[in-house]
């Protein structure tokens, strides 16, 4: 039974670094950041884990992030018209 485990896992992992060969670095930094936050929200809902102070600040800190980094050219060229002014 280990096995399957191992080896589902493995597999998982080496065709998720195949497929991020193949985007741009920040795509490829956005599915990554992602990842966590899929899996402890699939682990809140599905598996009934409970949701700690320090895992709901780490998830809040990871979709913060992915929100920046999905919104980067506005964030950029707030911060570039905030210096100009």
């Amino acid at each position: 039974m280990l096995h399957l485990g191992l080896i589902a896992t493995a597999l998982a992992y080496l065709l998720f670094a195949r497929g991020l060969k193949g985007i741009p670095a920040s795509m490829a930094v956005t599915l990554a950041l992602a990842e966590p936050v899929t899996a402890a929200l699939l682990g809140i809902l599905l598996l009934g884990e409970p949701l700690t102070i320090v895992s709901g600040f780490g998830l809040l800190l990871l979709i913060i992030g992915l929100l920046l980094l999905a919104n980067k050219p506005k964030v950029l060229n707030y911060i570039t018209a905030r210096k100009k002014s």
